[in-house]
């Protein structure tokens, strides 16, 4: 496991929360405290230390229409 000194507050836009979960989990030593459909969050690896696995939003990419308008 590695040390820290501390992490406080993170929010981690990523495509997988559960895989970043059993990542930061093995790692870590952090242990889950909530979920909802698109975020995990977890406590640890110091006392005070809160991180959040947030899925990350694909933005749609903008294809331009044939006749060149908006």
């Amino acid at each position: 496991m590695i040390a820290t000194h501390g992490l406080t507050h993170l929010a981690l836009s990523v495509r997988d929360p559960e895989r970043s979960l059993r990542f930061y989990s093995s790692v870590f030593g952090v242990r889950e405290y909530f979920r909802d459909c698109d975020t995990i969050q977890v406590l640890g690896p110091g006392p005070h230390d809160v991180i959040a696995f947030e899925r990350l939003r694909v933005a749609c990419r903008r294809i331009p229409n044939s006749w060149g308008g908006p």
